[in-house]
């Protein structure tokens, strides 16, 4: 159908009939652009395969402190590097082989836990459990790399020579959320809707983050039911197969172990580093209640969630307003984790911004990622120090990436929101 509208335009510019070929492109051709993706594919590998030699721990040093986790996580502060793989291996006893959320407690959603333990129980010692799960995460960046590519080469490419790659790859397991997050996308861009709610689901018990995705999406498919585009049963079934994905997911572990199961979310509705705008703009002080702060964090983020939902009934694209709204999201968020940022990127990848606003994510990241290392490093050689800079260098550098972050949001939003509504009268001048 593409090819034939291409051919129409074609002859409808030029006043002469089409001189491509009914088959399309010549074989050679067709050959070098599904070849085209082995490019981003070594880029990927390159800098999932730098961060690996980066962490990996000498086998010597690790015969020597076997058992001393502390020794681990100083070796890696003095080169600079860190990677929750490590330290979660050591906090959950992986090497005793547990099973998730029944011998052990994770402060991850489902998906998380059994990657992680599986990990673990195919595999004897750290090093081998490293290089397992560093490479099921390659497995992931090619995942996401090749479901980037079947839509936007550009998408593809800007992935791949994202930098921050080289230190957020490997440390944590969000490539394996982003993988299933970008699953769904792609389904969602191809109309498979069935398929686009069970992945979008599989990576929100992943990572969580994949949810603002989910729900735009359930609101867009909505939003088409009352046009008329799809039936309303469609969205009965985008329902029923979110349902059924969660509740084969969590179900299990909810009846072996609730407490266990529940711990995730107990763990995140205590945690507050008190690193949010909220913070920053003395609407909350060091002094204010958890209760208080969860709540108005709450009230915060349904209304951000409310505004999306009422710009896509409006007509908005749900990829473009997840993604502006996971941005405001991080800004507002009580902990804040540098990885993060990788996800803000893919948000920011999919919704097709401009580069300069993919730039200004990765730099933020780089910066976010280069700070927490630094206050690593002076922790284990001067602690002093690492106190001193976090109290005064340490602010500042956060309301600095808070500020870019939100500029980038603000204007990413503002330029998508005027493209949207220019789009038809461009589109009719062109024709």
């Amino acid at each position: 159908m593409a090819l034939q509208e291409s051919r129409a335009r074609e002859e409808l510019l030029t006043g002469a009939p089409s001189t491509r070929r009914p088959g399309g492109l010549a074989p050679w051709t067709r050959a070098a652009r599904r070849l085209g993706i082995l490019g981003p594919m070594l880029l990927c590998t390159a800098q999932v395969a730098f961060n690996y030699l980066r962490l990996d721990l000498p086998a010597s040093f690790v015969a020597r402190h076997r058992s001393d986790p502390r020794a681990y996580h100083l070796f890696l502060a003095s080169h600079f590097a860190y990677s929750d793989l490590y330290t979660l291996f050591w906090h959950h006893h992986l090497y005793r082989h547990p099973l998730p959320y029944i011998d052990i407690r994770i402060e991850y959603p489902v998906v998380l836990g059994l990657y992680m333990t599986a990990a673990a129980g195919l595999t004897t010692g750290v090093k081998a459990y490293f290089l397992l799960s560093s490479i099921g995460l390659w497995a992931c960046a090619l995942g996401c790399v090749w479901c980037l590519w079947a839509v936007s080469k550009r998408a593809a490419w800007a992935f791949a020579l994202s930098p921050l790659l080289l230190v957020f790859s490997l440390l944590n397991w969000d490539l394996v959320g982003i993988l299933f997050m970008l699953l769904g996308w792609r389904a969602w861009r191809r109309d498979r809707y069935l398929l686009s709610a069970l992945f979008l689901t599989i990576g929100t018990f992943a990572k969580l983050y994949p949810i603002f995705l989910l729900f735009f999406c359930f609101v867009a498919l909505a939003r088409r039911a009352q046009q008329g585009r799809v039936a309303w049963a469609v969205l009965g079934r985008f329902l029923a197969v979110a349902a059924a994905a969660g509740a084969m997911l969590n179900l299990p572990f909810v009846f072996i172990d609730e407490r266990r199961w529940a711990y995730f979310y107990v763990f995140n509705e205590e945690r507050n580093q008190r690193v949010s705008v909220l913070y920053w703009w003395h609407i909350l002080t060091a002094h204010s209640s958890a209760v208080l702060a969860n709540d108005l964090w709450a009230a915060l983020v349904l209304a951000l969630v409310a505004v999306g939902a009422l710009l896509i009934w409006r007509g908005s694209d749900a990829t473009k307003v997840a993604a502006v709204s996971f941005v405001f999201f991080l800004a507002l968020q009580k902990v804040y984790s540098p990885q993060y940022l990788l996800w803000a990127f893919v948000f920011a990848v999919i919704a097709e911004w401009d580069g300069w606003a993919l730039a200004a994510i990765s730099l933020v990241g780089l910066a976010g990622y280069s700070s927490a290392a630094l206050l690593e490093y002076l922790g284990a050689h001067s602690p002093l120090t690492a106190i001193w800079y976090a109290r005064n260098v340490k602010p500042l550098e956060r309301d600095l990436r808070l500020s870019l972050l939100l500029a980038t949001g603000t204007v990413a939003a503002m330029k998508g929101r005027v493209r949207e509504r220019f789009r038809p009268v461009l589109l009719h001048a062109r024709s």
